[in-house]
């Protein structure tokens, strides 16, 4: 009796598809199509070479309010299903396609309300919940490391915590060295890696960014191979401004800057002044395919991201832009896109400035 119940319930799951799996299956679906179309769009744009070409692929960006909808009514019907999780950080990042909508607030609200004591948190990622200016994010992390009894977890939002402080150099190394101190034992899902990276690792790197690379520190003679393998060395370049900027061709802000950036090097070719890409794609045939179809003239570095040079700088956000005097001191740092006219007049002071070599 109790085998023709179970192969009548299975019979059912099988003709109507079980509840739980088929609401699992919709979301996969659902995210599945939309990613691809945003890809595809992406692709387009990596290789469109005029403002008509770029404005015409905008206009076909999917509709993001209403794919957020959607996954809304799939989380209301099924609530306690496994992609769950995975949708609320979802609906939270999309605060990048769309800044104006409150469905990343209610994510977030969502996330910090009803997971923050769970060990769900490793898998949904705590960089991918706070990589952007939301305030929330610090609640986020407060809130973690005050109710979450995980390690891994709690090693992680320690260093999303000493990310976030900016320019607070001093409480920044306070928390990178109580990581080496609790959590060195710890590994990480980091960002996208596929592998896990260690926590002291990661720490270390940042320390060594801050000492030896922090603003007004002189930078060491660094050295990198460019996209053919060649060895070079920053003091090749002694007595210029330069400008060394850590970029990819996957990453839209950095693409978006390269007009300027041209602009930029062709108006001061006869000053002292030269322009480094350090690039963090996966291989250096993909920036050589880049730049033979989007010319950037001027000195092109490969590190990777997981590059010896990536991990000195602490590379953690694209662009990273640190600007170099001629004495060789770090005179600023960018974690992000900088602003054209902003960029051009550090630039142009740097290289009007007086100094003795």
């Amino acid at each position: 009796m109790k085998l023709r119940i179970i192969f009548a319930m299975v019979a059912m799951c099988l003709i109507f598809g079980c509840t739980s799996d088929k609401a699992d299956r919709e979301y996969t679906a659902l995210i599945s199509e939309f990613d691809k179309k945003v890809e595809e769009l992406k692709e387009k744009y990596k290789t469109a070479t005029t403002d008509e070409e770029k404005n015409a692929l905008r206009t076909q960006l999917p509709d993001f309010d209403g794919h957020a909808n959607k996954i809304i009514k799939l989380i209301e019907a099924n609530p306690e299903n496994d992609f769950v999780a995975d949708a609320w950080v979802r609906l939270y990042n999309f605060t990048w396609y769309n800044p104006a909508s409150d469905v990343s607030d209610k994510a977030l609200n969502t996330i910090i309300s009803s997971y923050i004591e769970s060990e769900k948190l490793v898998d949904l990622n705590v960089f991918a919940l706070c990589k952007d200016n939301n305030k929330k994010c610090d609640e986020l992390i407060d809130k973690i490391l005050e109710k979450n009894k995980n390690r891994e977890i709690k090693g992680m939002a320690m260093l999303v915590k000493a990310d976030r402080l900016k320019n607070d150099k001093d409480s920044k190394l306070k928390i990178y060295k109580q990581i080496l101190s609790d959590y060195s034992d710890i590994s990480i899902n980091y960002a996208s890696d596929k592998e896990k990276t260690k926590l002291s690792e990661l720490a270390n790197n940042a320390i060594s960014a801050l000492t030896e690379f922090s603003v007004g520190s002189q930078i060491p003679d660094v050295t990198c191979a460019d996209l053919d393998g060649n060895a070079d060395r920053l003091s090749n370049y002694k007595g210029n401004v330069i400008v060394l900027d850590a970029w990819a061709t996957w990453c839209g802000p950095c693409v978006k800057m390269i007009p300027h950036e041209v602009e930029m090097v062709h108006r001061l070719k006869d000053k002292p002044f030269k322009f480094i890409s350090l690039s963090m794609d996966n291989s250096p045939e993909i920036v050589k395919a880049f730049i033979k179809k989007r010319p950037m003239p001027w000195i092109h570095w490969y590190s990777g991201p997981k590059g010896d040079l990536a991990k000195r700088l602490n590379i953690t956000q694209y662009p990273t832009i640190i600007i170099i005097d001629k004495k060789g001191v770090i005179r600023h740092r960018f974690n992000g896109a900088i602003a054209g006219d902003k960029f051009d007049e550090i630039i142009n002071d740097l290289v009007e400035e007086k100094v003795v070599l």
